[in-house]
């Protein structure tokens, strides 16, 4: 379920439940460098999104299934036996874009060293 969906009691409990392992793939200077100020995601959407999935798996992927499990209340367990389709659809279902503005912005807000 996507965060601008639910109320404020569940959003507030689930990105409390997820703000460790976000902080812990945000603090990984190849995911970071992802959201870099300077980075056009816009223009070049397809290729930001595969750049951000091979990094996030090969870098986070421990992180990445535990939001997955939070956002779809599972456990990171639950999340790793399941068919890699239900993952898929799962993704699809919680991907929240206000979310992602919300998490990035505080990346892009902080000055450049």
């Amino acid at each position: 379920m996507k965060l601008s969906e639910m109320s404020t009691d569940k959003a507030m409990a689930v990105m409390a439940n997820m703000l460790p392992a976000v902080s812990r793939m945000m603090s990984n200077e190849k995911v970071s460098a992802l959201f870099a100020p300077d980075k056009d995601k816009e223009e070049n959407g397809i290729k930001f999104f595969f750049d951000m999935a091979m990094t996030l798996l090969k870098e986070c992927k421990d992180d990445a299934v535990e939001i997955i499990g939070v956002l779809c209340d599972k456990t990171a367990e639950q999340v790793k036996k399941q068919n890699i389709l239900v993952t898929a659809k799962d993704i699809m279902g919680c991907y929240d874009k206000e979310l992602a503005d919300f998490f990035t912005s505080f990346k892009r807000s902080r000055p450049v060293s």
